[in-house]
């Protein structure tokens, strides 16, 4: 389902959208998921046909639990928007792509988010500037790659629980400006960070 350049694409609380094997939601438009205003309402869920947990047994093929990589993902590609209160289940199905919630040159906001029980990263940032805050990954293979380090303080009190290759984020990139990173960034306070390559201390920094 693509979401060109220009277009808003807006997913109302309570959504529940089901994506078929080979399904991708990709956007370098505007992808809205919920609404900052009303934070507790209903979660928008992304999921694979076969979860029965939420809309029921929507293709009437009897009763069915998803699997990781039962679909491929969402795709953000130079994209924009805001997810309030969404969950994202069952993705990676996919080669040449890191996370189930993939971004490349996004500037995204994401609060209250939960990606759970997907096959590689829960996401990857793409070393791209998005602000991440109460999101959860939860038992997918990674739980948080891609993120620059610049862009640590806008992580916060995030949590990761029983994914595959443990529940810390990697952190790589050029550090143009003072930083402090404390516990609160890390991904459920526990203060671990791992430097997956070089980091670089730039002049004045």
């Amino acid at each position: 389902m693509p979401n060109p350049i220009g277009i808003t694409l807006n997913g109302e609380p309570g959504a529940i959208i089901k994506v078929l094997a080979a399904g991708t939601i990709s956007s370098n438009g505007t992808l809205n998921l919920g609404t900052p205003a009303t934070p507790n309402a209903p979660p928008v869920v992304i999921t694979t046909i076969n979860d029965d947990a939420y809309g029921g047994d929507t293709n009437n093929n009897g009763a069915t639990s998803g699997s990781a990589g039962a679909w491929v993902g969402v795709l953000l590609f130079g994209a924009s928007g805001n997810w309030t209160h969404a969950i994202i289940r069952y993705a990676g199905n996919m080669s040449g792509v890191n996370g189930a919630v993939q971004l490349n040159g996004s500037i995204m906001t994401f609060n209250g988010v939960t990606i759970e029980s997907c096959s590689g990263t829960a996401m990857d940032l793409g070393n791209g500037h998005s602000m991440l805050t109460n999101c959860q990954f939860n038992n997918c293979h990674a739980a948080l790659t891609s993120v620059v380090i610049d862009e640590i303080p806008n992580l916060v009190n995030c949590a990761a629980t029983g994914n595959a290759a443990g529940n810390s984020l990697s952190i790589a990139g050029n550090l143009g400006v003072n930083l402090t990173i404390n516990a609160v960034n890390a991904l459920g306070g526990q203060g671990v960070f791992i430097l997956d390559g070089v980091v670089h201390v730039l002049p004045g920094a």
